[in-house]
Parts: C-alpha cells; structure tokens; sequence
C-alpha cells in the first residue's frame, strides 16, 4: 500500500506555506446536450461501466480512497446540558458491559409471562417470535440455537433457488452460522448462556463492519477499497452477548431483518411446514376494533368525510379567537372551514394575505424561496372560485379553500415539474395533475404552486443552487432539511395547513421534524403515486 495522505483539518493548514496544487483530472469537460448524450452512454450495459472503469484508473480513484486519511473531526457536535433523569427513567451506563447494560435495560420491561406469550402445543399456528420467546425456548430446552439455525438455513438457501430469487443477504456463509449457533447451544447446555441476547440471530446491513466479512455497501467493489479489519463497534457488543449473525442484509436493516427471519421460520419450526410464499402474499385480515376502512375506489370529497369523521368534534371556542387583535399565529383545516362557513373570512382574502407574504419573503435578504413556480393570479382564481362555492352555500368538502403547496416533483397543471433543476421539465412536460393532486382538486383545494426541494430530491439539507434555498422559518439562519424543504417550510411558517412532498428514505420525516410539523410517510402502495 502505497504513502498515506494525511487530509488535515483546514483551521491547523498554515497556508502562508503551502502552494496550491490543481489536481489534474483525466476527464471530459461536457456541457448541455453532450453532457446528455455522456450520461446516456454511461447508462449503456456495457460501454458503461468500461468507461467508469477508465476513468478511475486514470484518475487512481482506488489508491486515494486507500491512502486517504481525513482526521478532521465532526463539523457538528450536539452537546447536551447536564440534567436530572426523568423520573421512572434508568440511565444505563455507555461505558458498561454489553451484556450488563443488556439486562439493566430488560429489567424495565414488564415481567415475561410464557403462558400469556406463547404456547408449546406443536399444532398451535403462532406466527412470530420475540427475543423472550427465544430465550425462554432455550432455557425450556424446548428449542436449541442449532435447530433453530438449520431452519432458518434452509428456509435462505430455498429464498435463493425461487423464481424470481429473493436474495435477502449479500454475504451468507451457512457453516459459520452453525458454528455460531452450536457454541450457543453449548452455552445453554452447561448453563453458561451469556445474555438474554446468546442465540438470538441477528442480520447486518452491508455497509456495518462484521469481521472477517467484507463490507460491499451493496457494491460489488467497495470491500476492495475499504477492506474490514474488525467488527463495528456496536456489532462487537452484540457479539460479546451472544448473538448469532446470519450475515450481511441487502436492504433490511438489524430490527427489520431479525423480524423477518423470526416470521419465516417459526411456523416450520413448530408445525413443521413452512410456505415460504406467504411471506409474499397479501393477507387479508379483519380490520382492528375502532379502525375505520376508507374505500380506495370511493369519491375524494367523500373519503375525507369518513376521515374527518374519527376526529373529535370540533370546538370552535376552544381552537381559535375571533378578536382580530389576537396573536393566534397558525390556523388548521377545521379552523379555516369554520371560519369560512361562518362568513367571518372568505378564500379570496386569504389569498391576498398569502400572496403579500410570499412576494415580501421573496425580496428578503436573504430570500426565502418557499416556492419555485408561484401564479399569484392563478391563486385569486382559484380562491375567488372557492368564495363564490361556500356564497353559494355549495362547498364541495372541508378541504375546499384549503390552501395546499405541491413538491416540485409531483405534477400540477400547468405548472411544471422541474425537480428542483433547471431543465427537467423541457424533457417531462406535465400532461396532466398526478392522482393524488387531481384528488385533492376534487375537493376544492387551492394550489399556492410548486414547493421548493433539494434539487432532484438527492439530499436531506433542502439545499438549492438553483432557485435559493429554503430557511427554516423558526431560525432563518438554518436548514429546513430535504429534500421535501419547500413543503415543510410553508407549513411551518402557517401561510399553508398542510403540503404535499414525497419520501423515499426520509424525505418528508426529515424536513418535517427539523421544522417542528407533522410529516406522514404513507404505507407503500397505500397512495397512489402517478404523476
């Protein structure tokens, strides 16, 4: 390996002394439709990634990742003023054992009943397996680590052969999992079990260290660059407790992929059949007492009725105060729909309201770009429609005059959809509304525009080159998050009750949760997402 390069924190780099280097990079220099043209290429199954593979080489991208050394430390560290636990709280020591800090933190769950969690008849059709079902399993000698281990074995190796395959893990070596598995079992026949931990398989995501495994981070050269030299550091811990590792996840995280496993097999292991198909299927369940089912095919306006229906009754003495001079700052939905059915406001003059306060927040410096396509005169329209509507004494549902900001990428007609770029709308012209935004159309929403995002959704700091960057409206001097940060910001500042985004990996929770507003992921599948 060659001579590391030590990247030293910029604040110790005395530069009176240092001549400034450019690097000298071997790499086309393309622009605008080239540009297009080269992306395309790099797409190609094959050229690709020959070319990729070039220019790495060229550029020795492998050997400065590995004679790389970045000592710097975070640019953030969040410190914490000393303070009294809560009571009820048990502080558990960072500096304890593992397996120590383990049975402190079991100690505060409610004492384990086998009788009411699970029951030993083999015909029983219990499903789903908890870390106490295990470990009372193990100490019952009902069930040893190593069976558990060849069913979970074969229940993987048959998720490999299917058509099409299912690959769960990137990195599986079934021998070592029994050799994991057959020193607990060990352990619990000589009655020296480590922890409530020891025999519990656990899987880790592919970019967590679990030595003498690689870590590919999902890549297929990754571990090349970065070999693994030991066990991360919270793997060493679960390790000193115990646990059995099944190896590296492809997309599952540790909680999720230890559930799964524990769905998967216990039904082989206790009724001896197992179809792994289920795990597929859809089931279809009785609703949970107090749930109430909204018909997916039903009218819009009809559905938020049911919806607003579960909420408590609305008490307009309690949420809101009719004296103009009050400092009452955000209005919800229901005070919006109560102030216009009471004619004590209309639409149209909550659109001035909001149109003034969009044009001053764009002329602030620094801007505050909440919005990137914004038609003050296609949002009086819109309100003076929803006027008329509740004059008529005809308003549609709750949500009609509701004021609603749309993510740049989601399609809103005729705005287009940009993604936060400057040119992904010149090739994706919008045709028509996306269904979730015809929907809320149905129902009398007003649209204020499209909402400002980190550009093409790759970021969690909202950050803009484009058309500025959204400030969190409860410190303009910091970030609102991303990449859905138009959104949550204009909820936040109370101008919008509610916007929609999108999120793939916390693109609406993140935002959401630094602004201080409710932000909703919706269940895969559960929304539509055309458009």
């Amino acid at each position: 390996m060659g001579k590391k390069r030590v990247m030293v924190p910029a604040e110790d780099v005395d530069l009176s002394a240092v001549k400034y280097q450019h690097e000298a990079i071997q790499a086309p220099h393309l622009t605008g439709l080239k540009f297009k043209l080269f992306v395309k290429l790099l797409e190609t199954p094959l050229v690709g990634p020959l070319i990729i593979s070039h220019l790495k080489k060229e550029n020795k991208i492998v050997e400065l990742l590995q004679n790389t050394v970045i000592p710097e430390a975070p640019m953030y560290k969040p410190e914490y003023p000393p303070q009294e636990p809560e009571p009820g709280v048990v502080v558990v020591d960072e500096d304890g054992k593992p397996e120590d800090r383990v049975e402190l933190a079991m100690n505060c769950l409610p004492p384990y009943n086998s009788a009411s969690c699970w029951n030993e008849d083999l015909a029983s059709p219990f499903r789903y397996w908890k870390i106490r079902d295990y470990a009372h399993a193990y100490r019952s000698q009902f069930v040893t680590p190593s069976m558990v281990a060849e069913k979970i074995i074969s229940v993987i190796e048959e998720f490999n052969k299917k058509d099409p395959p299912m690959p769960l893990l990137i990195s599986f070596d079934a021998e070592e999992v029994r050799k994991q598995a057959a020193a607990s079992t060990k352990r619990f026949e000589e009655g020296s079990s480590i922890s409530i931990l020891d025999g519990i398989f656990i899987a880790i995501k592919d970019d967590i260290d679990l030595y003498p495994h690689p870590s590919k981070g999902g890549t297929t050269w990754m571990h090349e660059v970065r070999p693994v030299e030991e066990d991360a550091v919270s793997v060493s811990r679960l390790r000193s407790c115990g646990v059995i590792f099944v190896l590296f996840t492809m997309l599952n995280d540790l909680l999720v992929s230890t559930c799964f496993f524990t769905i998967l097999m216990l039904n082989d292991l206790l009724v001896s059949t197992c179809d792994t198909d289920a795990v597929s299927m859809n089931v279809l369940t009785e609703p949970e007492p107090g749930v109430v089912v909204v018909d997916e095919d039903g009218k819009p306006e009809d559905r938020v009725e049911l919806a607003m229906n579960c909420l408590p009754p609305y008490n307009s003495a309690s949420c809101w105060n009719e004296d103009l001079a009050s400092p009452f700052r955000y209005w919800k939905i229901r005070d919006y729909a109560h102030a216009y059915r009471s004619q004590f406001v209309t639409p149209s003059m909550v659109a001035e309201k909001i149109i003034s306060v969009i044009e001053e927040f764009n002329k602030k410096d620094p801007p505050m770009p909440l919005l990137i396509s914004f038609d003050a005169e296609e949002v009086r329209k819109q309100a003076a429609a929803s006027t008329k509507r509740f004059e008529e004494g005809s308003s549609i549902s709750i949500l009609d005059g509701i004021f609603i900001a749309i993510k740049d990428d989601i399609d809103l007609y005729p705005h287009p959809s940009k993604g936060g770029t400057t040119w992904m709308h010149e090739v994706r012209p919008v045709e028509e509304d996306a269904v979730s935004v015809s929907r809320l159309r149905s129902c009398g929403v007003i649209f204020v525009g499209k909402a400002n995002m980190h550009e093409f959704g790759m970021g969690t700091t909202g950050n803009n080159p484009n058309y500025g960057t959204t400030r969190n409206p409860h410190a303009v001097d910091r970030y609102t998050g991303g990449s859905s940060s138009g959104p949550a910001a204009i909820v936040a500042s109370g101008l919008c009750s509610a916007a929609l985004g999108t999120d793939g990996g916390g693109s609406i929770r993140i935002p959401s949760s630094l602004c201080g507003v409710v932000g909703l992921k919706t269940t895969y599948g559960r929304t539509n997402i055309k458009g």
